[in-house]
């Protein structure tokens, strides 16, 4: 039997036939294949249906779509329940365990009705654009910083060269010491650099694919899949909201300088 993160067929998987799904009926909430997309869409009750080709660059990954209803604490349970007083949407396992006290626990059916027009999915959507907006500054920022600090060792290497010139035949010695100090200080320096935009891009990533999650669904999903969605990204936005100014203000571009010192000419 098919499982819930199978890329397979809906419909058939409840007649105990597995087929590779190829579209998503926004409106059913589940993965169709090629000839039920067919009856689909000449069945008069579900002919106006949004389906969306599962294959599509702009269809987000299937395990993030298909995971938005289950429950990060307890596999395979759907989240149905939203307790108030917690504010957070949980399956009836988690209510069970955690929410017995809870008076105000209500279904998510009943609570996100007018999800997509909400101030919720609005803070949470200008949160996340936010976020990624910074992280794409940052990078933006490391990689200049990157550039200048490869053309700043280019200039350098031009004035060590200008320098042995000007220099007696046994200044040679010093040059190769100067040029390994400035190759050992780059390459550390470059290393830096690029560990700094890969973590900040990991992170832009993260959150990117989350937004891009929030707009599809916002298009595709249901009112109850899109709150659901909402509710886990705000929970997720406090830890690195309250990691960023501290993120930030540790970031410090990086110069490497050259300078002469006069008693160098007295040799």
């Amino acid at each position: 039997m098919a499982t819930h993160d199978q890329i397979v067929c809906g419909q058939c998987s409840r007649g105990d036939v597995v087929s590779p799904g190829s579209s998503w009926c926004s409106e059913c909430e589940e993965i169709l294949c090629t000839p039920c997309n067919r009856i689909h869409r000449l069945v008069k009750v579900t002919q106006y249906h949004h389906l969306a080709d599962l294959h599509e660059p702009s269809f987000i990954q299937k395990e993030s779509f298909m995971n938005i209803p289950f429950c990060d604490k307890h596999v395979n349970k759907n989240i149905d329940l939203y307790c108030m007083f917690h504010d957070v949407v949980c399956c009836r396992t988690c209510v069970l365990e955690s929410h017995r006290p809870c008076e105000n626990v209500q279904e998510v059916e009943d609570v996100s009705g007018s999800i997509k027009s909400s101030a919720l999915v609005e803070d949470v959507s200008k949160a996340v654009s936010e976020l990624s907006k910074t992280f794409e500054s940052i990078i933006k920022t490391r990689k200049k910083n990157l550039e200048a600090v490869n053309c700043q060792e280019s200039v350098i290497k031009e004035s060590i060269v200008k320098l042995k010139a000007d220099l007696l035949k046994d200044v040679d010695l010093l040059e190769k010491s100067l040029l390994k100090d400035l190759s050992n200080f780059h390459e550390k320096t470059i290393s830096k650099l690029d560990a700094s935009v890969n973590e900040f891009s990991e992170m832009n990533d993260t959150w990117s694919k989350i937004k891009e999650e929030l707009k599809f669904n916002m298009e595709y999903g249901s009112n109850s899949r899109i709150f659901i969605l909402a509710e886990k990204i705000k929970h997720k936005l406090p830890e690195t909201e309250m990691k960023l100014p501290d993120i930030l203000s540790k970031i410090v571009n990086v110069n490497i300088k050259y300078c002469v010192k006069k008693k160098i000419y007295q040799i």
